[in-house]
C-alpha cells in the first residue's frame, strides 16, 4: 500500500497547474481599456476571454455601435 501512495504522490507533482484570471480582474481590463479608449475618442466594446477562446467579461461602451459587441468577441478569440 504505502509504494502505491508514494507512486501516486509523485505523479501528483508532475501534473500541469493552469493559472486562471478571476472575473474580478478580467472586470478590471474591460474597464481600463474602454476608458483608455474614450480618452482617445473611439467608441468601442471590450472583451476578456479565458485561454480556450471563452467569454470572461464583456463591456459595450457608450455610444458603441452593435457590431462592435461581435467584432471585439471575435478579435479576444482570435488573440487567445
Amino acid at each position: 500500500m504505502i509504494v502505491g501512495f508514494a507512486a501516486g504522490s509523485s505523479i501528483a507533482q508532475e501534473l500541469p497547474i493552469e493559472k486562471i484570471l478571476p472575473l474580478s480582474l478580467a472586470a478590471e481590463a474591460v474597464h481600463a481599456a474602454l476608458a483608455a479608449c474614450e480618452r482617445q475618442g473611439y467608441r468601442v466594446s471590450a472583451t476578456v476571454v479565458d485561454r480556450d477562446g471563452v467569454i470572461i467579461a464583456l463591456l459595450r461602451g457608450d455610444g458603441a455601435g452593435p457590431h462592435t459587441i461581435d467584432s471585439s468577441s471575435r478579435k479576444a478569440y482570435t488573440a487567445a
